[in-house]
């Protein structure tokens, strides 16, 4: 008679120590942790925030800039470092689908919008209603990204047309509760 086999759920574990070769532990009581890479001083302070695009990974930290990762070698190069984006550091970043847009979010309540352009990302604006910290927080950028939608510390869901402005689009309330996180479904 067979034995039963233990339920197996896999959780990705990446953090700024924990890209290593593809591994896997497995034992009847315990979790899956599949990890990549190492990459040793990705950033001196903690990471808060991955986003991925096609060919990279852009790291967000508690310090002042973001990381841009190539994936297109097996050792993940730093491509380029966007110095002083965000002050105080940063918590959240995200990318459209396509890779072309992303958003970062800095403790001090900036939101800076960026777009990859001949190879290289570039400054593309700021949202002037997210100045004061906790004005927007977790954010998610449309597949093609036009739209930003992003969480408030009141529990607010606001979302900007990035290509109209970066004008305010829309404004959600919900029960009062602030977002950790977001994502977007289009129709």
């Amino acid at each position: 008679m067979e034995a039963a086999k233990p339920d197996r759920v896999i959780h990705r574990h990446i953090s700024q120590h924990s890209f290593q070769k593809p591994s896997l532990t497995l034992s009847k009581m315990s979790k899956q942790y599949l990890a990549e890479h190492t990459i040793d001083d990705a950033h001196r302070i903690d990471i808060y925030s991955l986003a991925v695009t096609p060919t990279q990974i852009i790291s967000a930290s508690g310090e002042s800039s973001l990381k841009i990762h190539s994936t297109k070698e097996d050792d993940f190069p730093i491509a380029q470092v966007l110095k002083n984006a965000h002050k105080l550091g940063c918590h959240h970043v995200a990318t459209s689908r396509d890779g072309r847009r992303a958003v970062s979010i800095g403790f001090g309540g900036e939101a800076k919008i960026w777009r990859y352009d001949e190879g290289m990302w570039k400054d593309d604006g700021e949202i002037a209603e997210a100045l004061k910290a906790g004005e927007l927080w977790a954010v998610v950028l449309s597949a093609e990204g036009r739209y930003l939608a992003g969480t408030t510390y009141n529990g607010r869901i606001n979302v900007w047309d990035l290509d109209d402005g970066k004008k305010l689009f829309m404004e959600y309330e919900t029960k009062g509760s602030f977002g950790m996180s977001i994502d977007l479904v289009s129709s």
